[in-house]
This record gives structure tokens, C-alpha cells and sequence, in this order.
């Protein structure tokens, strides 16, 4: 089955005579029912086949030209009444008193909820470049966290100069609505792992006290927020940026040179396409993993050794809670809710501080170890796997097996793991660790692997083992209620290591 615009002849579609070739998209039915782009017409009139996630045909009849599902583009489709702001290069954006202030240079990430561009800053005296987060119109400010942190009596708590607080905020007024605007600091890498490989390798050495020194400002970070009775909701590596310095002052040629050059997908539209004023005219490739910059190690000479918590778009008041897990990546939920249980199955802070600080735990292992830990062969990670996988780590607490009986097909009675069930390979590729699983689990052994790629050596030494596996079993405790709090979490001993 195929598709073609009803309006067009055949004539419309042969190259020779048709100049919007090529170009032109058609679809045609999967075999599972689904359609995919069948693609461009090449020079000689050859369809080029290619199936795609989704048709990027919109109900205005654009579409994406040349489209590259793995950048992670937001739907063009999005682009509507309510939703994104339609934004491009050069682009100039500001209140209604300042329409000119911030010019846009570069797109930084996207996500279902917003955008984010660097942008100049031309009030400054000097050169002055931030991250404008641009909201799409429908969402509820009233329910925008950041908005929520803005209006928080003292900033300068302690831990509360490792959160992204706005520098700026506006209304625009676009083709699609009213979008609330928030300036923020520019910020660099997340801490994902393998962050540390985009470092200069001269910083080796450093990496430990560093990584250290990080993973005790994420922990103040969050006393800071659940001391002002809020929940972060979607704690991660990726929701934690590096801090810049030395930005300003540049020219935006060399602040361009940090960053890959914009790439652009050019939006193109069929005879009937409508409204287009709500469509933009090309999208803008947003950077890898929310990290924001790639290529070369940057100049080490614009990196500090703070970080700044930011991905607000899940958090809740802590006397609000959802109910249920509010979102984010699975890998650093807590069991009690992969399983599903509720409050009257587990009375205690269900969906709050308590959910938060086991993402925390897991935060400091991935940002010391620069490791992802709960990592499978398998990508289509299921909720008993990820339950396996924390078992495995932390062992198998007593009373999971009225809550979880699918456990019996991962571990026997001893609290064994099943022969050749996990094999535990990380980014280095330096061996592999195949069940061998203890009563109270394998998480020692695992930290005190070094991390290892090529001429990079990231080493752990054996007190920081055992003070950060402390850590991590206090903050991610089995039973809700007893997991330590981010303020007790702050004078841990593994922070004081020299």
C-alpha cells in the first residue's frame, strides 16, 4: 500500500518536470501495519527506503528533509497552537521592554516540555552568553518548579549554590502562545559516565578529588532542596551540569568553537500545507546525552569543579506528592516502586525524599565510578531485570518474596544468582564479573574496579571502596524509612577523604 498526495499527478512526481524534486516524501505499510518513510527521491527518480520512528508529516503537511532519528530531534509535529515556540538562528528574544536582549546562537538540548539556545546577553557591558529555556505554551506555569525555586527566600543556603536558579525570566509572545522564558547559567558536561574521558588527560590525577569533591556538592544540592520541602523527582547524572568559567568575554566565534556547529533539518512542506507561520523553518540538532558539548576535550581552562543541579520538570512539593513514580529514567527508581507497591503496602515518605535519596546513592556511584551500573545486554531492560540487577548489587533483603515471587526465577534459596544469568561488562571492557553474588551482594566488588580505556586510567582506591559502599547501602536502604537523609548523607566520612 502506498501513499501519495491526492492532489498531485503523476507528472508531479517525476523529477524531470517537478523542481521540488528531490525531496519529495511517500509512505507505504510495513509489514507490521505501520507506516514508514519510504524516503527521498534521488537525481535518478529512485526512492531511497527508509523506516523511521515516526512519519514526520505534521497536520500543516511539513515534513523533516533528511531527517536523522538518532539526534533526538522534538517532533515537528509539536510545532502547533500551545506548543514549542518556533526558534532559529539569530533569533532575537526578551520581554516586551527589551525584545532585542538575548540573541540566539546555538540550540542546547530539547526535551517534551521546553528548549533550551545559548544566547547572547547584549545588556552586558562585556560579551555575556546564557542558556534561555524556552517553554512550550500549553504547560502550566504554575507548576514549573523553577518558578517555585525563584521564590525561595534564601539562595544562599548551603547547598543551594549548587542549583540552577534563574537569572532572568519573561513572557513570549510567538505564533504558537505564550511560553515562559528562564535564563540560566550556561553549564557544561552533565556527569553522565564516561564524562571524565572528555577532560583533558592531564587531569588524570585530579579525577579522584574532583569526582569526589562533585559527588559531595550533588549531595548538599539535595539537602538544599528537600530542607525547602522539595523533591526533585528525576535525580540523575544527566539532570547535573558543570559549571563554566571564563565564558564571557568571548567573541561568539570562539564560544562556537567550544560547541559542534549548529546542525540544521531543513522543514519542508506539500502544495497544501497551512498556517505555517506556526512551523519553523528548520530544526536544530540538540547534543548527545544532554551534555553540551562533544568532540574534543574542551579547554580545561573553561571547566570548574562545581556543578549545578538542574531538570526540574518532574519535581513536586514533598507535601504534594504524585502518586506513584512520577517519571524519569528507571535505572535509578526505587524497588518499592518498579514493584509497584503503594503506601498502604509500605507506609513511609512513599513517593518523595525517601524515592530521591535512592537515586541519590546511585548518582554518586555513577558520577565517582564514571560507570552506568544497571547496564544489560539485553536494551529492552524489564522491571524484574532491573529488580535482579539491585539485588544482585545489594543483596536480598528477607522480606521481597511476598512483594516480588518472579525473584525465584533470578536467585535460589541461598540467595544465589542463577549460573551465567549476569555478566557485568562496563565502558572500559576490562573483564567481565559473572555471578559472584554474596548474601549481602557484589556492590564492594564492583566499585573497586578501576575504570580503564586506552591510555585513560581512572583508579579507586580501596578506603574510598569501602566508605562509598557505606554510602550507598545508608541511602539505599531496602526499607524506605530507613534510608539516612541528604543532611545526615553531607558529613559521611567518604567526603573527607584527603
Amino acid at each position: 500500500m502506498e501513499w501519495r498526495d491526492p492532489t498531485w499527478t503523476a507528472a508531479d512526481y517525476d523529477p524531470d518536470n517537478n523542481p521540488r524534486l528531490p525531496g519529495i516524501v511517500e509512505y507505504q505499510e510495513n509489514a507490521e501495519g505501520t507506516f514508514g518513510q519510504v524516503g527521498d527521491i534521488d537525481q535518478d527518480g529512485d526512492y531511497l527506503v527508509e523506516d523511521l520512528e515516526r512519519a514526520p508529516t505534521t497536520p500543516f503537511d511539513t515534513y523533516l528533509f533528511g531527517y536523522e532519528p538518532e539526534y533526538g530531534l522534538e517532533p515537528l509535529s509539536e510545532y502547533r497552537p500551545g506548543g514549542y515556540h518556533p526558534t532559529h538562528i539569530g533569533d532575537n528574544l526578551g520581554p516586551p521592554n527589551d525584545l532585542n536582549r538575548y540573541t540566539v546562537i546555538v540550540k542546547l538540548s530539547n526535551s517534551p516540555a521546553y528548549t533550551v539556545w545559548l544566547c547572547r546577553d547584549h545588556q552586558a557591558s562585556q560579551s555575556q552568553y546564557v542558556a534561555v529555556k524556552i517553554v512550550r505554551a500549553e504547560v502550566d506555569r504554575e507548576k514549573l518548579m523553577e518558578l517555585h525555586l525563584d521564590a525561595l527566600d534564601d539562595h544562599a543556603a548551603p547547598g543551594g549554590e549548587y542549583i540552577a536558579f534563574s537569572l532572568n525570566k519573561f513572557v513570549l509572545e510567538g505564533p504558537n502562545g505564550a511560553h515562559q522564558c528562564m535564563v540560566f547559567e550556561v553549564l557544561g558536561h552533565c556527569l553522565d559516565p564516561g564524562m571524565w574521558l572528555e577532560w583533558d588527560q592531564a587531569r588524570d590525577n585530579e579525577a579522584p578529588r574532583v569526582l569526589r569533591k562533585m559527588c559531595h556538592q550533588v549531595t548538599q544540592a539535595m539537602a538544599f532542596l528537600h530542607n525547602n520541602g522539595i523533591c526533585h523527582g528525576d535525580f540523575r547524572p544527566a539532570n547535573i551540569g558543570v559549571k563554566l568559567r571564563d565564558l564571557d568575554g568571548l567573541s561568539e566565534d570562539e564560544v562556537l568553537g567550544l560547541f559542534d556547529q549548529p546542525k540544521k533539518v531543513e522543514v519542508r512542506h506539500l502544495p497544501t500545507a497551512t498556517n505555517l507561520e506556526h512551523q519553523p523553518k528548520y530544526l536544530v540538532h540538540a547534543y548527545n546525552s544532554g551534555c553540551l558539548f562533544s568532540g574534543d576535550p574542551m579547554d580545561p581552562a573553561h571547566i570548574s569543579d562545581e556543578i549545578a543541579v538542574t531538570g526540574f520538570g518532574r519535581a513536586f512539593l514533598a507535601a504534594s506528592p504524585p502518586r506513584g513514580f512520577p517519571g524519569g529514567d528507571r535505572r535509578f527508581q526505587p524497588p518499592e516502586l518498579a514493584l509497584g507497591l503503594t503506601t498502604d503496602d509500605w507506609p513511609a515518605d512513599f513517593v518523595g525524599y525517601t524515592s530521591d535519596l535512592w537515586a541519590l546513592g546511585w548518582t554518586l556511584v555513577c558520577i565517582r565510578t564514571q560507570r552506568q551500573f544497571f547496564q544489560s545486554p539485553n536494551p529492552d531492560l524489564g522491571q524484574d531485570e532491573f529488580l535482579a540487577m539491585v539485588v544482585y548489587f545489594l543483596g536480598i533483603p528477607p522480606f521481597w518474596s511476598e512483594f516480588w515471587p518472579e525473584g525465584d526465577d533470578f536467585f535460589d534459596g541461598s540467595g544465589a544468582a542463577v549460573p551465567g544469568l549476569f555478566v557485568m561488562t562496563f565502558y572500559d571492557g576490562g573483564g567481565v564479573i559473572d555471578n559472584q553474588n554474596t548474601p549481602d551482594g557484589i556492590l564492594e566488588q564492583m566499585l573497586a574496579r578501576p575504570f580503564a580505556i586506552d591510555t585513560r586510567y581512572l583508579d579507586i582506591w580501596p578506603a574510598e571502596v569501602v566508605l562509598l559502599g557505606d554510602l550507598v547501602r545508608l541511602l539505599c536502604r531496602y526499607d524506605p524509612a530507613e534510608r539516612i537523609p541528604a543532611q545526615r548523607a553531607i558529613d559521611h566520612e567518604f567526603f573527607d577523604i584527603d
